[in-house]
C-alpha cells in the first residue's frame, strides 16, 4: 500500500509540473528583412529572413527542423527547411535572423523563372508561408504552426 501511495504521489507531482512547463505560443509579428544568401543549381536557394517574434515565456525556446511551404504571388516555390537551430531568448520581443533553404528540384517545379521576371520589375511580392517548426524547451517539445502572408519589397 505504501508503494502504491508513493507512485501515485510521484505521478501527481509529474502531472502538475507538466502544466507549469508547457510553454505559451510565440507571437509572430511579421518579416522585417529578407536576403538571398545563395542561389545555385547545386545547392538550391538559401534565404535569410529577419523575423519579428515575441517570446512571452520565462525561459528560452530552441526552434529547429520542421518545414514551411512558400508561395510568392500565388506561385508555389516548394518546401523550405531551417538551415540551423535558432534560440529565442526568454521574455524577448525582437528580430531573429532565421535561415531557410530549399533544394533546386523543389523550386524549379514551382515556377522560379516567373518569380525572377516579377522581381526584375520591382514593386512588392506577396509572400505566403504555411507549415510548422519544431520548438522545444525544458524537455518539452511541440510543433508550432506557421501561417502568414506578408508583402515584401524588392
Amino acid at each position: 500500500m505504501i508503494i502504491f501511495f508513493r507512485y501515485f504521489t510521484f505521478l501527481l507531482i509529474i502531472v502538475s509540473l507538466e502544466s507549469c512547463l508547457a510553454f505559451k505560443d510565440l507571437e509572430f509579428k511579421g518579416i522585417s528583412s529578407h536576403k538571398i544568401e545563395e542561389m545555385s543549381f547545386k545547392n538550391g536557394i538559401k534565404l535569410n529572413l529577419g523575423v519579428k517574434l515575441e517570446n512571452p515565456n520565462w525561459f528560452a525556446i530552441k526552434a529547429k527542423g520542421g518545414e514551411v511551404h512558400v508561395k510568392v504571388n500565388g506561385i508555389n516555390l516548394g518546401k523550405f527547411e531551417m538551415t540551423k537551430p535558432v534560440k529565442i531568448p526568454k521574455k524577448s520581443d525582437g528580430v531573429l535572423e532565421i535561415g531557410i533553404e530549399s533544394k533546386l528540384k523543389n523550386i524549379l517545379g514551382g515556377g522560379l523563372l516567373s518569380i525572377v521576371s516579377m522581381a526584375s520589375k520591382g514593386g512588392k511580392l506577396k509572400l505566403e508561408l504555411e507549415g510548422y517548426v519544431h520548438a522545444g524547451a525544458l524537455g518539452v517539445s511541440k510543433k508550432i504552426k506557421v501561417s502568414t502572408t506578408e508583402y515584401i519589397g524588392l
